[in-house]
């Protein structure tokens, strides 16, 4: 008999299967693989969730934080439309796996900060920081996916 604890691990390993394709297995991606809607830089775990983070398009200029989250929203890319900006943790796995895919610059998170609505936090391509800075101010936004394990 399979314990409870194997079952739900199995149906996790199932459900990241269909979910990124049903030909795909997730155990067996590296960074850098390229999936439906970009490029595969790793798992990022946020609370009890795990996800699969897909690395979409870059936009060609620099936009506020309200802007970068529209153009997020409105990206497609072999008719995948579930983008956004990256989360606090995506960031950092993004910048470990694969920095060289980012110019050396800011980049918008989707993250507004608690405490100060008039900001969002950041991420620095170029050192690896995250800090939060006023929204209307303009830098670089990349799109990305994050599928559910």
């Amino acid at each position: 008999m399979i314990s409870p604890k194997k079952k739900t691990a199995a149906a996790r390993a199932k459900r990241a299967t269909v979910k990124v394709a049903p030909h795909i297995d997730l155990s067996k991606l590296i960074p850098g693989d390229k999936l439906p809607g970009g490029t595969f830089a790793g798992l990022v775990y946020e609370g009890r969730k795990v996800y699969a983070l897909i690395l979409g398009p870059e936009h060609d200029g620099e936009l506020s934080w309200d802007g970068a989250n529209k153009w997020a929203k409105s990206v497609t890319v072999d008719g995948q439309s579930d983008f956004t900006l990256m989360s606090r943790p995506a960031a950092s796995i993004a910048f470990a796996n694969l920095k060289k895919e980012f110019k050396p610059a800011w980049y918008w998170l989707g993250e507004q900060h608690a405490s100060t609505s008039g900001s969002a936090w950041r991420q620095g391509f170029n050192n690896g920081d995250q800090n939060y800075w006023n929204k209307g101010n303009r830098i670089r936004a990349r799109a990305v996916r994050r599928l559910a394990i």
